[in-house]
């Protein structure tokens, strides 16, 4: 929202509703990918924007030696508005704000980046979101969430992928001497947690070379349908959070009727699961972050207040 920005102007474009029998048209207020500057009294330095005609945003971003990588998702072209579909976005800033270079990334219609980290030698790891639009089915192998390598000018040198065509997904990464530790969700509830070889490259004509570059793989049931967003590594630990079911109560039809707190989930780097704790409340809420201060966890959350 750049209504008060000093440096960003508000934009809009024309929009027609298909769906409606009037077709109605309306202005809308371009929603925009923002990256900003701040010193540490948070005082702005400067801001910038991805310039596109319609909606783009930030998920994450990289400091590098000459400036920032932000990585996102943005609506490419006008048919993706009626679809609910975007774009993967990956863009290079200087140190000054301004733009340097921007890629698109996509595999199946509806792609989002989440987080990059560096990788060593001018490379960088992505992870994120490729799957179908609403209601499109299919085979492709090559979605869910998903994991790619750039070098410093965004090319692509790897990539690979896990879980569903219609719902896998990756939050959060740590990179280990062997390779990628990464959180996300597999199916609907259901978080997962699993390592990628260092090597993580794949074949696109051979599914068996996905599994291969997996060494090992742990499933949670249940989270809520973000699955596990974040975590953190503290000796050999490893701190996965998110909103995990704590209800075994069952409907008539003996389905689980889901509750959901807080929660963090304990792992250690090999995958072995240690256990679980959860801050219980009426609202349905998940921890959003979660990093490491002294001898204590820092965790961040968001909730449903009536």
């Amino acid at each position: 929202d750049f209504n008060n920005s000093k440096y960003v102007n508000k934009k809009t474009y024309e929009y027609t509703d298909t769906v409606s029998i009037a077709k109605t048209k309306s202005n809308v207020i371009v929603t925009q990918a923002k990256i900003a500057k701040y010193d540490e009294k948070f005082n702005l330095l400067w801001e910038n924007t991805f310039d596109n005609e319609y909606d783009a945003t930030f998920y994450g971003v990289l400091p590098v030696s000459d400036g920032y990588i932000a990585v996102g998702s943005y609506i490419e072209v006008y048919s993706q508005i009626d679809s609910k579909c975007r774009t993967g976005l990956i863009v290079k800033y200087d140190m000054e704000g301004k733009e340097v270079w921007h890629k698109e990334y996509s595999v199946l219609s509806n792609t989002a980046l989440y987080k990059i980290i560096d990788d060593g030698n001018n490379n960088y790891v992505i992870i994120g979101q490729s799957i179908y639009k609403n209601l499109q089915v299919g085979t492709h192998i090559t979605g869910g969430g998903i994991i790619i390598r750039i070098d410093s000018e965004g090319e692509v040198l790897a990539r690979n992928n896990y879980g569903g065509n219609k719902s896998g997904l990756f939050n959060d990464i740590i990179k280990v001497n062997d390779g990628y530790i990464i959180c996300g969700r597999d199916a609907a509830n259901s978080g997962v947690f699993l390592k990628f070889k260092k090597d993580f490259n794949r074949d696109d004509d051979d599914y068996d070379l996905i599994t291969k570059k997996v060494l090992w793989r742990r499933s949670y049931d249940y989270t809520d349908t973000e699955g596990f967003k974040a975590m953190t590594m503290v000796d050999d630990k490893i701190y996965v959070v998110g909103a995990i079911n704590v209800s075994d109560e069952k409907d008539e039809e003996d389905n689980i009727i889901f509750k959901y707190d807080a929660g963090l989930v304990i792992y250690t780097k090999d995958g072995k699961y240690l256990g679980k704790a959860s801050i219980q409340d009426d609202n349905h809420h998940r921890f959003i972050a979660v990093n490491q201060k002294d001898d204590k966890l820092l965790l961040i959350a968001n909730t449903n207040v009536e």
